[in-house]
């Protein structure tokens, strides 16, 4: 279905076969979104393929695209509506009614959708990267990351538990938590592979870039990132997932004039620490010598606010994307962390994964250590 010829007899030009995909409706960009999503792990050369070929014979499918590029805007400002972080609908929470919580079901559909939506379109993007210039051109990533500023803490906020709740409704928060990490890190994708495609690659033939071309592409990085860098919660996540530093060593490495991007690059580390110093202890608490020697340990961790919840705790989510676990993506660690719960749904999570990390990630040796409670009381009662 890629190929503009049967065989070496029977050939239509690429033109014809253009117009036969296309007019009998046997690609549209919605099945070729589920067939990334599908397929794409197992098959990406292949399907890497088959799009250059269906793109390339038919332009009309980037138009096509631009117009379903336009749909998604619709589709965040439809999903900030309804968890009421849309534009002029943003309340103080305290000023939120009990009215206003909503039903593990209605959660359920959201993040369902939201993951079903933005996981295929980052496999997309992975597999077919020219795809993400008509992206850029709308803009699309600057409203990523305002949507993901407004939701994400909204929806972190309704999936909070406590010590009160059934273990029901426990387990199904539980569930809805790691499916909003995967939801979070697809978002953080999207945008890199933007950002990247526009104006880190081709990386290969990085050395032959001229000062123009090198010029044009500092300029964009700086447009997007200072657009993005106001966007706290979402500046803190991307830099702790893809670290800003390594892109200006890259730009630095090509001779480029480095004083805009070292403004970006301050800004964000100054996000970064702010953010940092006011999720680690609660106000007035001093900091222990252990504390500070794990906080300088830790290695870019995904943060939330999630005011009056002690550091290290991911029921605010401020701690899944964490250090020191062997390399182990954040939902392998959140799967390993729930395995331990499960037997034990009276640990924090923070508690958990300090036993991880400090036994090689380990779920059996992590639930004999905590079972003949080798580990010490002080450590349990400091880490949530």
């Amino acid at each position: 279905m890629f190929l503009s010829s049967n065989n070496y007899n029977d050939y239509i030009t690429p033109s014809v076969f253009g117009d036969l995909i296309y007019d009998n409706f046997i690609y549209d960009i919605c099945k070729i979104l589920d067939l990334c999503i599908l397929y794409g792990i197992s098959n990406s050369p292949l399907l890497e393929r088959l799009l250059s070929c269906v793109f390339t014979h038919q332009p009309k499918y980037y138009n096509d695209l631009s117009e379903f590029s336009l749909s998604l805007f619709s589709v965040l400002k439809n999903l900030e509506e309804k968890l009421g972080v849309s534009e002029g609908m943003l309340v103080p929470c305290s000023l939120a009614s009990e009215e206003s919580k909503m039903s593990l079901e209605e959660l359920g559909d959201i993040i369902e959708y939201m993951m079903d939506s933005f996981c295929s379109l980052q496999a997309f993007l992975t597999i077919f990267p020219k795809a993400c210039e008509t992206f850029h051109v709308k803009d699309f990533e600057l409203r990523l990351s305002s949507f993901y500023e407004r939701a994400v803490p909204k929806l972190v906020d309704h999936l909070s538990t406590d010590k009160e709740m059934q273990l029901e409704e426990l387990a199904i928060k539980r569930e809805l938590r790691e499916k909003l990490d995967v939801v979070r890190l697809s978002i953080l994708t999207i945008f890199r592979e933007i950002l990247n495609y526009i104006c880190l690659s081709p990386k290969e033939d990085a050395s032959d870039l001229n000062a123009k071309t090198l010029s044009e592409k500092i300029e964009s990085f700086s447009h997007i990132l200072t657009s993005s860098v106001e966007e706290k919660v979402f500046i803190t996540d991307y830099n702790a997932s893809y670290d800003l530093s390594a892109d200006i060593l890259y730009f630095k490495e090509k001779g480029a004039d480095l004083t805009t991007l070292t403004f970006i690059k301050e800004a964000v580390e100054s996000i970064v620490n702010e953010v940092s110093s006011s999720m680690v202890l609660e106000e007035g608490d001093e900091p222990s010598e252990e504390e500070e020697i794990a906080k300088k340990n830790e290695v870019g961790q995904l943060w939330l606010p999630n005011e009056g919840v002690p550091f290290g705790d991911t029921s605010g989510m401020n701690g899944y994307y964490a250090g020191q676990t062997n390399s182990l993506s954040p939902v392998e660690v959140e799967s390993l962390v729930s395995g331990v719960q499960d037997l034990f749904p009276e640990l924090g999570s923070g508690f958990i994964k300090e036993c991880l990390r400090s036994i090689n990630s380990q779920n059996a040796t992590t639930t004999t250590t905590t079972t003949t409670t080798t580990t010490t009381t002080t450590r349990r009662e400091k880490i949530p």
